[in-house]
């Protein structure tokens, strides 16, 4: 994130908080004191909302989208549910359920997985050297 442009990096990862402000213009489209018109537009071409259980749920590409503070919690239930099956099946199965997730992250917590690391085969050179005996050089 720190190698994106300013714009770009507080809409990357979208917080709760961004995602309330979303919300509240796609449900109050008259509304125009929160942000610019220019921005107005901007959320409503890129995303919706769905009410599941009496709840706004942001979406885009109809998927729910991963909020900041819920990441954790996406990424280890999926990981989980793939069985541990490491970084590349986990990624399929989150993206397939929601949206903005990026894959450093899922990476990141793969490699921070305990029962990953005590699965994990290493293949370790040998510690010494072969030992050849004179007579064999002869």
């Amino acid at each position: 994130l720190v190698n994106l442009n300013k714009k770009k990096r507080t809409k990357a990862i979208i917080t709760e908080s961004l995602a309330n402000k979303y919300l509240q213009i796609l449900t109050n489209s008259k509304n125009t004191s929160i942000e610019t018109p220019d921005f107005h537009f901007w959320v409503k071409e890129n995303f919706s909302y769905q009410i599941i259980g009496g709840v706004a749920i942001l979406m885009r590409c109809m998927k729910p989208v991963a909020l900041k503070e819920r990441l954790y919690y996406i990424i280890a239930e999926e990981h989980i549910a793939t069985g541990h099956g490491g970084a590349k099946a986990t990624y399929k199965q989150v993206s397939n359920k929601y949206y903005g997730v990026k894959r450093y992250l899922i990476n990141k917590f793969v490699e921070k997985c305990k029962s990953c690391q005590m699965c994990r085969f290493f293949i370790k050179p040998l510690a010494i050297q072969p030992i050849i005996s004179k007579f064999f050089m002869q």
